[in-house]
């Protein structure tokens, strides 16, 4: 799996398991971020920072589909850069 499908119902187990995967993949080949940043990022493209209901939601569930949207396409430029 190379993106995830977080959706307005939220995050599914194997969503969180790989966003998780990602975000500490992330963590530790970063040296001078805030680690608080890695937190962060998790919990909005998981939903859980977002309320229950309203537009702060939406606004956060829009953001997360928009990402899981280039996920595919820059994996796919990734491996074509570095395979071919």
């Amino acid at each position: 799996m190379y993106r995830s499908y977080v959706g307005a119902r939220g995050a599914s187990d194997t969503d969180r398991r790989y966003i998780g995967w990602a975000v500490k993949a992330a963590r530790r080949a970063s040296r001078i971020a805030d680690p608080g940043v890695f937190d962060f990022v998790e919990s909005v493209l998981t939903l859980d920072a977002a309320p229950a209901s309203g537009a702060r939601r939406a606004e956060m569930l829009a953001f997360a589909m928009r990402f899981q949207q280039f996920t595919a396409p820059v994996v796919a430029k990734g491996d074509e850069d570095t395979a071919f």
